[in-house]
């Protein structure tokens, strides 16, 4: 059985998207939260330190544009998800706080039961093999480890991220989504373009290879 918070925070998300489907800023980051919860099922301790990580990321990345000068409109965005997940972190917490077992009944056991099974999971699933190269722009520069490790932790851990050769580039990856539209997003957006911020902060580059791996031959 889920964590019971962890259940309620997906129908918190799930009734914020009904809510605010006019702001497609909102919409999908609240989307992209139970998405992940509905595919990689995390204990809510794993989850609320997660959703700081992704507040935190996404505001330094938006920051990072703004001092660029260009691509204002996708420091807007990021800035929008930050709070979302700022606000789904505070959620959990005060759930986790108001969580006593004595304070538990059957009827509420099973009203949050009845909500998260009318949470729906992705209609689909997709599982991806991911090659990574990055690399230093010069001799000069040394950040391509951390820059590897950086994209690690806030990018493709989002995914169930699972490297079988710590020694090596290629990563799996399991990506929830619902039209091939958002499918592409998702890749594209918030994965590569991420990807590539995170390494151009570092005076590095990336080079990157996705495939799918349910047989289509499909690759980004």
């Amino acid at each position: 059985m889920s964590d019971q918070r962890v259940q309620q925070l997906t129908v918190y998300c799930q009734r914020r998207q009904a809510k605010v489907a006019a702001d497609d800023d909102q919409r999908n980051a609240y989307e992209f939260v139970a998405r992940h919860l509905a595919v990689v099922h995390p204990r809510a301790d794993e989850l609320h330190a997660a959703l700081v990580l992704w507040s935190e990321d996404r505001r330094q990345l938006a920051q990072q544009i703004r001092q660029r000068g260009v691509g204002l409109a996708l420091a807007d965005t990021l800035e929008v998800a930050a709070r979302v997940y700022e606000e789904c972190a505070a959620r959990l917490a005060s759930f986790v706080r108001k969580s006593r077992p004595a304070a538990s009944s059957s009827a509420q056991a099973e009203g949050i039961e009845s909500a998260w099974a009318e949470v729906p999971a992705p209609p689909h699933t997709l599982r991806v093999e991911l090659w990574l190269r990055v690399e230093n722009n010069s001799k000069f520069v040394r950040g391509k480890k951390r820059s590897r490790e950086e994209i690690e932790d806030r990018v493709l851990r989002r995914y169930a991220m699972e490297k079988p050769w710590p020694d090596r580039s290629t990563y799996y990856l399991t990506i929830g989504y619902d039209t091939e539209e958002e499918l592409e997003r998702i890749i594209y957006d918030e994965i590569l373009r991420e990807a590539w911020l995170i390494a151009d902060d570092r005076a590095c580059f990336i080079e990157t290879d996705i495939r799918a791996l349910d047989g289509s031959e499909r690759s980004w």
